[in-house]
């Protein structure tokens, strides 16, 4: 019984003090760990929307490929002249 009894009383006190300190106002640090938290979301979802298929980051790397399809093509032709050339 007096287990019983030790166990009731140690179950009331964290009972009685998380309820307490749930009550309590947001100090300084749970303040700046709740900006951390939005600035951290934020920029998930800006990094999210810039490498979505229409994003800005897709948009590059197409005019990349496109640059580099008609850089191979005068490449192509510039040897097919100069080959011509030295004949």
């Amino acid at each position: 019984m007096k287990m019983l009894t030790r166990l009731a009383i140690f179950a009331g006190i964290i009972t009685l003090s998380l309820t307490l300190g749930a009550c309590r106002e947001k100090g300084p640090a749970e303040k700046a760990g709740e900006a951390i938290d939005q600035t951290v979301e934020d920029t998930t979802e800006a990094v999210e929307d810039a490498v979505t298929p229409d994003g800005p980051v897709e948009e590059a790397g197409e005019e990349i490929d496109e640059a580099i399809d008609t850089t191979k093509e005068k490449a192509s032709e510039a040897k097919e002249e100069t080959e011509e050339a030295l004949k």
